[in-house]
């Protein structure tokens, strides 16, 4: 990891913290965690594209070689395997992030056409970006009645 982020990331949560609003954000191990293992996630996903790719390009030859197509599938399933493993991990370590559900729905839906348990992802997906919405018009209306730039004295 870059040390441009780690400090970035650092600065944040410090920021965070001198304004008291350190109940809500993850320890600077937990993001650094979360930020190397989606990493990781990204490019096993780009890995296994480029797998799915070769084997249906192999497949689509005149005459296949068929151990090169045992190769590529073993080296798809054993990296579905850790895709999977991966993204179960970050999800532990940061439940709410939204990309991390696209990019595997997406990946899922595209690339291995596992239709069902890419809506099931998708349904995950869905309820935490609606439930982020609900919380940002919640925190917006209350920041219109009581914010600092109201004219309403306490």
């Amino acid at each position: 990891m870059c040390i441009r982020d780690r400090s970035v990331i650092e600065g944040k949560i410090m920021e965070g913290n001198v304004r008291g609003n350190s109940g809500d954000s993850l320890a600077i191990d937990q993001w650094i965690s979360f930020y190397e293992k989606f990493i990781q996630f990204q490019d096993c996903i780009m890995l296994t594209t480029g797998f799915y790719v070769t084997f249906w390009e192999e497949l689509t030859k005149d005459i296949p070689n068929y151990a090169e197509l045992t190769s590529l599938s073993n080296k798809i399933a054993v990296n579905l395997d850790k895709i999977q493993f991966i993204f179960k991990e970050i999800t532990k370590i940061l439940q709410n992030n939204v990309k991390s559900y696209v990019m595997y729905t997406l990946f899922l839906y595209k690339v291995t056409k596992d239709i069902y348990i890419a809506q099931e992802i998708y349904t995950e997906a869905k309820g935490v970006l609606d439930s982020y919405y609900a919380n940002r018009r919640r925190w917006e209306a209350n920041e219109g009645k009581f914010g600092e730039n109201t004219s309403s004295a306490i």
